[in-house]
């Protein structure tokens, strides 16, 4: 869980810890221009998680009442 800090006028956006860390800051897109901004260290860090999560074992197959 992350904070998202964002002051009016600011061209940066934060992300705090719930200990009130700061775990990064990011450069924001204007508003309106249709653009995602993407860090790929963030991408890369999302798969790996994602891969991590990856389980080979069979599914539950338990059945409901």
């Amino acid at each position: 869980m992350v904070t998202v800090i964002h002051r009016l006028g600011s061209e940066i956006v934060e992300l705090a810890t719930p200990s009130g860390a700061l775990a990064a800051a990011h450069l924001r897109a204007p508003d309106c221009a249709g653009r995602v901004v993407r860090d790929e260290g963030h991408v890369i860090a999302l798969e790996r998680s994602a891969l991590a999560a990856f389980d080979t074992a069979r599914p539950c197959n338990h059945r409901l009442a």
